[in-house]
């Protein structure tokens, strides 16, 4: 002995071992309580050894969740990538309802509707959303939109204002886009409205009042976003409509379908009394001794919903001659053949009635149960995600890569973390040397480890648990929040399991590379 220490340890005089029934007893093991209480003792022990564990297991934690919530954006994007050419909107918030009668969707329905717990907003006959409009002077200015009601605009304005007339308009840019860093070159232009069938209302030309710069475009969507007053959608909606329905006129026992380029193509003129309709003379060989005034014919309307008639009768047969005092028209358009008639009849011929709606949801993640509560109210429902075409063999290659990186990355996670608590658990050799040669086994002493490692990850991963909340509610971290809004109370299980595994492993190794030494050896190294 020196200085308390054991310098050498040499057998002087062979003695006889003289061993009692106790002796011969195996020691026994800490009772699970006392082993509990020592590993809650061993954890809080050292502040500064704590602070450092906790560190580390937070690293470990919110790396962890970082990555596996990119993965399951990742996966959850491959599955909804894809194109459709029917729908601009492609959102995966999005929708589609229609009753399973077919009968129109009346306020009543509406209202129970929006009393659904998910729901965000619905959009009323939804034909503008997948309809691509153009604004235009058709010489230097030209935005390719969809059109949607001010009322719900959720958006920044970045220059001038909302519409308050029916021929002003706001436009809705992307944060990239030229519109944005140059707003005040389109503000205050007049422009004219145009589709694919032409101008989309007679000669009305709409002031831009507004800038907004919230508009995220994807897949085949437009460029922009145009809002208007309810009464000029209103009657977009029955422009659209019109376009998309087939119009046939039922003449002398001849069926005429009505296009722009067709023979007797249903139009509308003011000077045309209701319930009459001015026939060119072209059509006079129909008529016995060519007189057709006062002969009925009929127009139906055919969409995809509904049918509708309205039953008139030819007032008078225009000509080149007469054409600019009856109908206001030139000579040339004499030789066009269209069959006039009033608004107010025109009009008739289509519905304000909604038959298709657009329900958005608030939260994508629980669509099918907002889906399911839809169909128990007498709806079919589709999601606009599950029309698109998918590219599933680069879907399937994004897949495995961001598989592979992921898990590379928790292996790098793994190591890293392994090897700072190798360190930090170093002053504990001496510890649990101690507890050994006191008489715990080698399984007490792991039990002990364990319980340290395991209280550490516990906590660490309830803290990160408050930091996801805090990022949910914009409160830290605001650019997590679009990754960590894919998972689900599943992924939290299976990311904790993730780390349990991963805290085993460590603890396995360590223990491994700490007890295959003699505690009498751990000692010497110290020293």
């Amino acid at each position: 002995m020196s200085d308390g220490r054991i310098v050498e340890n040499e057998v002087l005089k062979p003695t006889e071992k003289i061993t009692t029934p106790e002796q011969n007893k195996d020691h026994k093991s800490l009772s699970i309580l006392n082993q509990i209480r020592l590993g809650l003792r061993n954890t809080f022990n050292l502040i500064p050894k704590f602070i450092l564990l906790m560190i580390v297991f937070l690293f470990m934690t919110v790396s962890t969740l970082g990555m596996y919530s990119s993965f399951r954006k990742q996966q959850y994007d491959s599955q909804n990538n894809g194109y459709n050419y029917l729908f601009r909107d492609a959102s995966d918030a999005r929708l589609i309802i229609k009753k399973q009668d077919n009968s129109p969707i009346t306020d009543d329905d509406f209202t129970a509707i929006k009393a659904l717990g998910n729901i965000d907003h619905i959009v009323n006959n939804d034909v503008l959303i997948d309809t691509d409009f153009m604004l235009t002077d058709n010489e230097t200015t030209s935005f390719n939109g969809s059109c949607h009601s001010i009322d719900l605009l959720n958006a920044n304005i970045v220059l001038g204002s909302k519409p308050a007339n029916d021929n002003e308009v706001l436009i809705n840019c992307a944060k990239d886009d030229y519109l944005y860093k140059h707003p005040e070159e389109a503000l205050n232009k007049e422009l004219k409205l145009f589709n694919n069938n032409g101008l989309a209302q007679d000669n009305i030309s709409y002031k831009i009042v507004g800038i907004a710069n919230t508009y995220q475009r994807t897949g085949n969507q437009s460029q922009y976003e145009f809002y208007f007053t309810p009464t000029v959608l209103s009657s977009l909606q029955k422009y659209v409509c019109i376009s998309t329905s087939k119009i046939e006129t039922y003449f002398q026992s001849t069926y005429f379908t009505s296009n722009p380029y067709s023979a007797m193509f249903v139009t509308t003129n003011g000077n045309v009394p209701v319930g009459q309709a001015y026939l060119s003379e072209a059509y006079s060989y129909l008529c016995k001794d060519g007189k057709c005034g006062g002969i009925g014919l009929n127009i139906s309307s055919t969409s995809q919903y509904y049918t509708t008639n309205i039953s008139l009768s030819v007032g008078k047969t225009y000509n080149e001659k007469n054409i600019t005092s009856l109908l206001g028209l030139s000579k040339e358009e004499t030789n066009q053949g269209y069959l006039y008639v009033n608004p107010a009849d025109y009009n008739n011929l289509f519905t304000d009635a909604s038959y298709q709606a657009s329900v958005y949801v608030k939260n994508v993640k629980t669509y099918k149960d907002t889906m399911s509560q839809l169909t128990d109210l007498g709806y079919k429902v589709l999601h606009v995600k599950d029309t698109l075409i998918n590219y599933s063999d680069f879907n399937i290659f994004g897949t495995m890569f961001t598989t592979t990186l992921v898990f590379l990355v928790i292996a790098a996670l793994f190591f890293i973390s392994y090897f700072i608590i190798r360190l930090i658990f170093r002053s504990r050799n001496v510890y649990f040397a101690t507890i050994r040669m006191l008489g715990a086994t080698k399984n007490n002493a792991k039990s002990l480890l364990y319980l340290e490692l395991f209280t550490d990850l516990n906590i660490s991963y309830l803290l990160t648990l408050v930091l996801v909340y805090l990022i949910k509610n914009d409160y830290v971290l605001a650019s997590w929040k679009a990754n960590i809004a894919y998972l689900q109370g599943i992924d939290y299980l299976i990311l904790y399991l993730l780390l349990f595994v991963m805290c085993l492993m460590i603890g396995k190794r360590y223990a491994r590379q700490l007890f295959k030494a003699s505690a009498i050896s751990v000692y010497k190294e110290r020293d």
